[in-house]
């Protein structure tokens, strides 16, 4: 059974991981470099990439050296710019089971998953892509 409490979807999964591996990895980066360090399709990180660079969170450089690269005003941006430029607007799940078997007024679960989602959603909000870098300088992981 698959759950919709913080759901991600594949894409916004792949760009977040992606952003990660670009900003520790401090340079220029292809679609088909990234799927692959990701184990995922060059085509569908190449859509999520475009819709990245749309919404201004990385830049491209065209040509045999190009690549997804950040600028420095690009590190300002949080995580969760990234993923609503790749999903569009965010909203978290309500309900650990497929198929709701109460009428929500009376979950056992509401003030857990209410938590949860609020906490995500703020790390999202308050996480920037500088970190990455920072905490990987650091010789910290995420």
């Amino acid at each position: 059974m698959k759950s919709a409490v913080l759901h991600l979807s594949e894409g916004a999964n792949m760009g977040l991981h992606a952003i990660c591996r670009l900003a520790c990895g401090g340079g220029r980066a292809t679609a088909r470099e990234l799927a692959e360090g990701l184990g995922s399709s060059s085509h569908h990180m190449s859509k999520v990439m475009r819709k990245l660079a749309v919404g201004g969170i990385v830049s491209v450089a065209k040509g045999p050296n190009g690549g997804f690269y950040f600028e420095d005003s690009q590190l300002d941006k949080s995580l969760m710019d990234a993923l609503e430029a790749i999903d569009g607007s965010f909203s978290c799940g309500g309900c650990i089971f497929k198929k709701g078997i109460c009428d929500r007024k009376d979950c056992i679960f509401a003030d857990v998953l209410k938590d949860a989602n609020a906490a995500f959603s703020a790390y999202l909000r308050k996480t920037k892509i500088g970190n990455f870098i920072n905490q990987q300088k650091k010789g910290k992981t995420l």
